[in-house]
């Protein structure tokens, strides 16, 4: 069903820009949009159209038409034209006079050398490129939280999702990071803080970091943060950002009664908790500034008496929070003798171990891949034993309604 739309009815759109307005309803012709009928004149177009050269290999090689529509009163409206967007071909070519409709004579329309068929954001010159990582769903990491012991060796004390989206400008320096996380299992009795370290951030850089949360499956308990300034993450900071997730027990809480949470069975007990940051340079950063996905994501975990920093493996630990524990740094770093991490990363709707499963039983071919460094037996996480691991990660999800995100392209 159409909104408003009643084939019973007068025909819509109407030629009288009131009653338009009365029904919502926008169109290409400016004369009879809403706005005019407030005596807004100057706000009334909602199409925004460009006629684009041929591009080779599209459309039969054939000049063709962009139009982008904004679907809201342009007086409370994002105005950023980006609601419906057509690609619009005639035949033949010039069917249409291209009149006062803007041309791109030289495919790069806002300026900054990408071609704009190939420009993510091409009215953006700061922008041209987005990325993410992994390039479609999410990356796993389980994390052992006794460290320096192996504990129950199950994987799942706590079992995080995440994903990376990175913008970039014409010359690949980074613009904005988003990341973005959920937390779908918590088996442990420790509490957990979740924390990202950017070792490389220049000292100089500036910017702003938005932190946005939603604890479990409680729409009520959602958090957006005060903007934090770069430079005070860079100084007093020392390039962390320790709070991502600042308490695990509170974002993804026991059921009433029970003992842990999504690990004791194949249950989805209580559905994940979220979080996600997005990191904007006053000027764009060059990439090694920042190293590569998943750069140093982190657990603190709390015992009680204070926080210890794990990693995933090669990451040096935080010196000012690894007090008396061995310096972890190097390729080794957070490695046992045998080749055992703490953290270790999966595919996405991998089946972590169920409580006190440990990995090798629920995945026999672990052994071997830790005890080579990686370079054997490098599917593992495809052959569980099915009664020893829980649901795909996927069933503990839940989509999020997000306030903040990256600029739209």
């Amino acid at each position: 069903e159409v909104q408003n739309w009643d084939p019973a009815t007068a025909s819509l759109p109407f030629e009288d820009p009131l009653f338009n307005k009365a029904r919502g309803v926008f169109t290409t012709v400016d004369a009879i949009n809403p706005e005019v009928a407030d005596g807004l004149a100057s706000l009334s177009r909602h199409v925004a159209l460009i006629a684009m050269d041929a591009v080779p290999g599209f459309l039969d090689d054939e000049p063709y038409f962009i139009t982008g529509f904004e679907d809201l009163f342009r007086t409370a409206s994002d105005d950023d034209f980006n609601d419906a967007i057509f690609v619009v071909e005639t035949t033949p070519a010039d069917a249409v006079d291209i009149g006062d409709i803007p041309p791109d004579p030289t495919g790069d329309i806002d300026g900054d050398g990408v071609v704009s068929a190939d420009d993510h954001f091409p009215f953006d010159p700061d922008r041209a490129l987005e990325t993410s990582f992994p390039s479609a769903g999410w990356t796993g990491i389980g994390l052992e939280d006794l460290y320096p012991s192996l504990g129950d060796r199950d994987f799942n004390d706590a079992f995080l999702l995440y994903r990376y989206d990175v913008v970039t400008d014409a010359s690949g320096n980074i613009k904005d990071l988003m990341g973005t996380f959920h937390l779908a299992a918590r088996g442990a009795s420790f509490n957990h803080r979740l924390g990202l370290h950017l070792p490389e951030l220049p000292p100089t850089v500036t910017g702003q970091v938005l932190v946005e949360r939603w604890l479990a499956d409680d729409e009520s308990t959602h958090f957006v943060d005060a903007p934090l300034s770069l430079a005070d993450v860079v100084t007093t900071g020392q390039n962390r950002l320790d709070s991502l997730m600042p308490d695990t027990a509170v974002a993804l809480p026991n059921v009433p009664g029970g003992f842990m949470i999504n690990t004791n069975d194949k249950l989805v007990e209580r559905l994940g908790a979220s979080s996600r940051f997005v990191m904007t340079f006053d000027t764009a950063i060059a990439q090694a500034d920042l190293g590569t996905p998943p750069y140093d994501i982190y657990w603190l975990r709390n015992d009680g008496t204070g926080f210890v920093d794990i990693h995933l493996p090669g990451n040096d630990s935080l010196a000012d929070l690894h007090v008396g524990y061995p310096a972890e740094t190097g390729p080794t770093a957070f490695l046992d003798d045998l080749g055992f991490p703490w953290m270790v990363e999966v595919p996405f709707n991998w089946r972590f171990p169920l409580e006190s499963v440990a990995i090798e039983e629920a995945y026999p071919r672990f052994l071997d891949w830790a005890a080579s460094h990686g370079t054997e037996d490098t599917d593992w996480y495809d052959h569980p034993v099915e009664s020893e691991v829980s649901l795909p990660v996927g069933d503990y999800l839940i989509e999020r309604d997000w306030t903040i995100d990256i600029p739209s392209s």
